[in-house]
């Protein structure tokens, strides 16, 4: 969670360490700047780690769901632990908190998601500008307050109503497990 939220804020060789400017078609990984016309390099890259998630889910089993995951961390280091606080323990406490409870949760869940939706946008956008974004009028950049508003709804309608629904039945890497899983 901490590597998400900080990463775009790192600089290294006086760029992010993680860039992807779609408008420029400029990608900064790791320091290093690919190009539009480098998009061989890139394929490699995403396949090479690709790979490595196959490979360690083949060695160690479905680590990367339990540990890697993003859905996975947010929903059981932020989401529970806040729900628990609020509503108690159980599953069956959210179906008979009050509305306060529910509204007070539901609160905090959509100030996570409007958070967590910047940070994802910091990822495509330098922050300095991300900054001077939102400090700015939302007319003033509308299509990058569109994509944080539809990022901001989606990351809260995934975290109070689909939950482990997203790995089972969205997830295209959770439905191949089986797959690389077997006693051979």
């Amino acid at each position: 969670i901490a590597l998400f939220a900080i990463l775009p804020w790192i600089s290294l060789t006086g760029h992010p360490i993680l860039l992807l400017d779609l408008s420029t078609r400029v990608f900064t990984i790791f320091g290093v700047t690919l190009y539009a016309t480098d998009t061989l390099l890139l394929m490699l890259f995403m396949l090479g780690a690709f790979a490595s998630v196959f490979a360690i889910t083949s060695v160690l089993g479905r680590v990367w769901c339990g540990w890697g995951c993003p859905q996975t961390v947010y929903l059981e280091l932020v989401f529970r632990p806040i729900e628990r606080w609020l509503l108690g323990a159980g599953h069956s406490k959210r179906a008979s908190a009050g509305a306060g409870q529910k509204l007070a949760l539901y609160a905090i869940y959509l100030v996570l998601a409007l958070l967590m939706a910047h940070t994802f946008l910091g990822y495509f956008v330098r922050v300095d500008e991300l900054w001077s974004w939102m400090r700015g009028s939302p007319t003033e950049h509308l299509t990058s307050f569109a994509v944080v508003m539809v990022t901001t709804a989606m990351i809260f309608i995934d975290f109070v109503y689909f939950r482990e629904q997203m790995c089972t039945l969205a997830c295209p890497y959770g439905r191949i497990q089986s797959v690389l899983l077997d006693r051979d």
